[in-house]
């Protein structure tokens, strides 16, 4: 079921490319948030610092 799910995910990718360059046209902003949709943070933790990923206020209140 694994081995579908990532199959899944490599397919439908390039069009969740697609539409965020689409919508990226009409907002030159929104392409600039691109990396933070995959992961990728512009801020530095701290070596001995926590870093919590949440997507809703909800999660980051259960986390805290």
């Amino acid at each position: 079921m694994e081995s579908l799910y990532t199959a899944l995910i490599w397919l439908i990718q390039p069009l969740v490319w697609l539409k965020l360059l689409l919508r990226s046209r009409k907002s030159p902003a929104y392409r600039k948030r691109w990396g933070e949709r995959y992961g990728f943070c512009r801020g530095k933790v701290a070596p001995d610092g926590i870093l919590l990923h949440s997507v809703s206020v909800g999660e980051t209140l259960a986390a805290i």
